[in-house]
């Protein structure tokens, strides 16, 4: 749910399997979240992210596929 409280749910659907690279920046664009490398089935994919260490602000997730575009979201940590 947008927003927050101490966990932040990734929903994706594609119809490649590939491995992503999910990252959490600030504002400011400080990486507070290290890269979690997941492997992405084809199809739905569902994970989450604890952010229950943020301090509240706004913050986003960058989601990398390795070869492939960039996407990119903001959550709101109450």
């Amino acid at each position: 749910p947008n927003p927050a409280i101490d966990i932040v749910n990734i929903r994706l659907l594609d119809d490649k399997a590939e491995r992503l690279e999910i990252s959490v920046y600030d504002v400011s664009g400080k990486m507070v979240i290290p890269p979690v490398i997941v492997n992405k089935p084809a199809g739905t994919f569902s994970t989450s992210i604890n952010v229950s260490q943020l301090k509240q602000g706004t913050y986003v997730v960058q989601i990398a596929g390795f070869g492939r575009k960039k996407m990119t979201t903001k959550f709101l940590k109450m």
